[in-house]
Formats: structure tokens, sequence, C-alpha cells
């Protein structure tokens, strides 16, 4: 008997359906390929909240796992958990790789089982935390806590004085509530859309216009 294979959006689509059904990490939403560090990556899936940022890697049985831990290490310095999704095929080696801060949990027929929590990080780094803002957090950011900065700065100088100014724990509270207004109303239009189970039609009310992404 062939083992059934497990496909990316197969994946997404049944850890969408659990989180919402089980009401894990409740009175957040999800975010669709977020991307952080300055565009250099996406988060497959973001669940926002008011206090903390959890990120889903997903891992299906067609994916390769040498960029794994270098995907995995600018998580946990990015966000406050980390949960890495893949099947059978991949959870042993999976786990091998991953620290154990990092969550894991396995799809097996249509269904998820958490293999291991994830634990809160404390230690991130700011800079990444900082790529998470758009130019206009960042002058909010910089206006809220009375910081004086040249209005004709791009974005990568008015980052530099955010960094520098701003303590993280400022960070990581302001970058959720941006985030959190960025995706609310996607993600209240993807539960109103959607029906008992997520379809593939569903996803484009989770994710962003790449076009709105790049101009900022």
């Amino acid at each position: 008997m062939v083992d059934k294979l497990f496909s990316e959006e197969t994946i997404l689509l049944t850890l969408l359906d659990f989180l919402i059904n089980n009401k894990i990490n409740n009175n957040s939403i999800l975010a669709r390929e977020v991307p952080y560090l300055l565009g250099k990556r996406k988060v497959d899936l973001l669940s926002i909240s008011e206090h903390y940022l959890h990120a889903y890697e997903i891992k299906s049985d067609a994916d390769d796992l040498r960029t794994l831990e270098s995907q995995i290490r600018d998580y946990i310095n990015t966000f406050d958990f980390t949960s890495v999704i893949t099947s059978g095929k991949y959870a042993t080696k999976i786990l091998s790789l991953i620290p154990p801060s990092v969550g894991i949990l396995i799809i097996n027929n249509n269904s998820l089982n958490i293999i291991r929590e994830a634990k809160r990080r404390f230690k991130l780094r700011k800079s990444n935390r900082a790529s998470l803002f758009w130019k206009e957090d960042i002058r909010q950011a910089l206006v809220k806590y009375n910081i004086i900065y040249n209005s004709n700065f791009n974005t990568e100088n008015l980052r530099y004085i955010l960094i520098k100014n701003l303590n993280l724990n400022q960070l990581n509270h302001l970058s959720c509530g941006y985030l959190y207004s960025r995706y609310s109303n996607r993600y209240n239009n993807f539960i109103k859309e959607k029906q008992d189970y997520s379809i593939l039609d569903d996803l484009k009310n989770l994710t962003l216009d790449n076009k709105k992404i790049r101009r900022r």
C-alpha cells in the first residue's frame, strides 16, 4: 500500500481548520505568506495576537530539508513562538534538526497531532522584529515615543533610528499591533466566507497583495 503524500496546500488547509476549530491561539488572527527580514523570507502561516506572534513553517512530502535549519534560525530570532508542521515522512529527521523551543505538529489522514508544544522565546533580535514594520509603522512608532527624525529619511534610515531608540519589548508590542491591524479585515473576511472546511479559494483572504507589500 502506497502512503498518502501530503502537499503544502493540504497541510495548510488542515492546519487552518485545526487552529480555528480547536481555538488554539485564541483571540488571535491568521495571515499567510507574511514577509519578514525585509521581504527576504515569508512565514507560511502567522498567528497574530495583541501580545505575541506564532510562526508556522510547513514542510510537505515534496519539500527539501536542507534549508530548514537556516529557516528556523531566522524564525526563532524573529517570532515569539515557532512550530513546524509536517507528515510522518520527515518527523524524525525534523526533530533532530530543530531546537527544543520549536513545536512540531504531524499530519495524518487529514488530522493534526501536536507532538511537541512550542515554547516562547524572549531573546529575539531587534533588527529581525523591526523588519516587520512598514515605513508608516515606523513613523507612527517614532511619533508615539517622541523620537525626532528627519521626514526625508528613507525606510532604512528610519528603521535604524527605531532599533536604536526602542527596546525589544516595545518593538514586540508595536509589531503585534501593526500586524493585527494590517491583517484583521482579511481574516474576518476569511472567517465570514469559509464553510465547514477551508478550501484553496479561501486562502486569498489571508494573503496581502504582493504589489501592496512592495510599495511598503
